[in-house]
């Protein structure tokens, strides 16, 4: 999953809110006297329009990523979807959704990473110390974090694993060849 900055978040909140401007504008004159369900039939027209555009315009950027497009609108759009949910407050600039219960702020990378840096160590350490002793080993170890990294990278961008893999791989060389206290923050 890729999340955008806020700030792009904002940009594209702003380009909507004059483009829905407009289309109240029109909604409001041009349906005085007609059947509401022809607005609703070109607003589907423009709103279809829109998403076919788009599917071409991401098609044009990197092939596939105008189906992945589509494919996203209709997990999103299902009935009771957290995504859906979470797009209606991303669009309602709701101050909840910059709100965590880690209390860290949106735009705090670096204490964001030290947070999971800390839980994942805490919650591995502990769990490779409940297993059999003879199991307590590199190769379990490493073989357990390759399938977990696997995991995590293909729940993330599924079409884009590979990219994903070299991305993390040149972060765990930038980041072995750093000399550090064990008690340092490991992203700064």
């Amino acid at each position: 999953m890729v999340i955008p900055s806020l700030q792009n978040v904002q940009v594209i909140s702003e380009i909507m809110a004059r483009t829905l401007q407009d289309l109240h504008k029109f909604i409001e004159e041009e349906s005085v006297d007609k059947d509401p369900r022809e607005t609703m039939v070109l607003l589907l027209s423009f709103i279809t329009g829109i998403i076919m555009q788009l599917r071409d315009k991401l098609d044009v950027l990197q092939k596939g990523l105008g189906v992945q497009l589509i494919e996203l609108l209709n997990t999103t759009i299902k009935k009771d979807s957290k995504g859906l949910e979470i797009l209606d407050k991303l669009n309602k600039n709701d101050p909840s959704i910059k709100k965590s219960s880690s209390g860290i702020e949106p735009s705090d990378a670096p204490s964001a990473i030290n947070f999971l840096v800390d839980k994942f160590y805490g919650n591995i350490k502990t769990n490779l110390d409940a297993l059999p002793y003879a199991l307590r080993n590199e190769d379990i170890l490493l073989i357990a974090l390759a399938q977990l990294i696997a995991n995590l990278l293909s729940a993330i961008d599924g079409h884009n694993t590979g990219g994903l893999i070299d991305t993390f791989s040149k972060n765990i060389h930038m980041l072995a060849g750093k000399t550090k206290d064990n008690n340092d923050p490991i992203y700064n």
